[in-house]
């Protein structure tokens, strides 16, 4: 009986029924992560117990050796190795991590099988970026009339999102892809919705005052304008004029804070001590996560555990006892050593791979573009994590992941197929 209903199951309409609810979970996703964390959390928890499921049914042995999958594994394994050095006392901080990273492959991975044609991009186009328009708009509100976060007399817009940096990462990983898309692929109504989305964007992220964003902004719009030549001075044009009615909505607090920043890196570095914060902070924290790495080379001190141990690797009285590293690649070192930082770097290399394979030999325009859209992306979001915790945080290391599942599933679409 029990093998009967085993054989019912691992039929065809059986793993569409499957592939066809992950998918409706993950435009649920894209809805829910701005509004509650924890509710995309749960989603995300089903889509994964979902995707097992499909997992096991599968008859395709290539599903075991897909090499995304095994980059992927690589990278898991060689942070699970840092379990070794971790306390006791914190290893319940290191399964912690651990499942994080555990969840947000197997994330990636569902995106990469059940985004399998163009239509289903296109759709989840449609609902990120009505969803981000919606975000962008609210932001606007909420820095105008309800202005709740404040910071060293500076008011930053936060979208709903809590906090300014969840804001600005969520917004400045998605916004190129909607810049590609309406100058570069749609015309009339799409591209005049995604060019005015794109400006909405834009001005969010310049309210949220994150000058890991500005950074990010400014290195990846080079790098579109160096690639994409035509349009040059069109896309000059825009981003000045969206940057220029940003700067002149900033707060007052936010402007008399650039003015008297020193230098332009001890303004990226975030402090001025006439509002209370101090620029060498974050360069101590920086300092720490060296310091921590040099004591643990080659497997860290543990995953996650970096917060709660920064006491003892700190090199300079302060009044921190536990705080990140704003920094995600020099928090990985501390935390995973040479292995899980080197596991991560074939992942990242991976995935740009996939994205320039694309570009360069795609005979679709759409997916052409939506390469170049997808690999500007992360090229922000990893700018980004130069300044934050970026792939430590549940709700930022979230966007990290949909955007490489993005990549890989439009890989599939081109190159493999039918394949996992």
């Amino acid at each position: 009986m029990l093998a009967k209903w085993w054989g019912t199951l691992k039929n065809q309409p059986t793993q569409i029924i499957f592939e066809y609810l992950i998918f409706s979970l993950l435009l649920l996703y894209i809805v829910a992560l701005p509004v509650s964390f924890y509710a995309a959390k749960k989603i995300i928890y089903t889509i994964v117990t979902l995707f097992f499921f499909y997992f096991i049914l599968s008859r395709d042995k290539k599903l075991f050796i897909d090499k995304i999958l095994l980059v992927a594994m690589l990278y898991l394994l060689a942070s699970s190795l840092s379990l070794i050095n971790a306390p006791h006392e914190l290893w319940g901080w290191v399964g912690n991590g651990l499942r994080r990273i555990f969840l947000c492959i197997f994330f990636m991975l569902a995106i990469a099988h059940v985004v399998n044609s163009e239509k289903k991009i296109m759709s989840i186009l449609v609902c990120l970026s009505l969803t981000l328009f919606s975000v962008s708009l609210y932001s606007f509100y909420q820095y105008s009339f309800d202005p709740t976060f404040y910071q060293f007399n500076i008011n930053r817009a936060h979208g709903g999102m809590g906090h300014p940096t969840l804001l600005s990462t969520y917004v400045g990983a998605h916004v190129f892809l909607f810049i590609c898309l309406g100058f570069f692929y749609f015309e009339k109504y799409q591209g005049i919705f995604l060019k005015i989305a794109s400006l909405t964007c834009i001005l969010t992220l310049v309210l949220t005052f994150s000058r890991s964003s500005a950074l990010a902004i400014t290195i990846t719009s080079t790098l579109l304008l160096f690639i994409k030549k035509n349009k040059t001075l069109v896309l000059c044009g825009f981003i000045t004029l969206v940057i220029s009615t940003g700067l002149i909505l900033l707060s007052p607090g936010a402007t008399q804070w650039i003015k008297n920043s020193q230098s332009p890196l001890h303004l990226y570095l975030g402090g001025y001590n006439q509002f209370g914060g101090d620029s060498s902070q974050r360069v101590n924290q920086w300092k720490a996560a060296l310091n921590a790495f040099h004591q643990h080379p080659l497997i860290g001190i543990g995953v996650n555990t970096f917060p709660p141990e920064y006491y003892k690797y700190k090199l300079v009285p302060d009044p921190f006892t536990a705080v990140g590293v704003h920094n995600t690649y020099l928090e990985h070192l501390a935390e995973t050593g040479i292995a899980g930082s080197t596991a991560l770097g074939i992942l990242l290399v991976t995935l740009y791979a996939m994205a320039i394979k694309i570009y360069k030999k795609s005979s679709s325009k759409l997916n052409h573009i939506l390469s170049l859209g997808l690999g500007l992306s992360l090229t922000a979001f990893l700018i980004q994590a130069i300044a934050e915790s970026s792939l430590q945080a549940w709700r930022i290391a979230t966007v990290f992941w949909f955007t490489a599942g993005l990549i890989v599933a439009l890989y599939k679409i081109n190159f493999q197929k039918n394949q996992l």
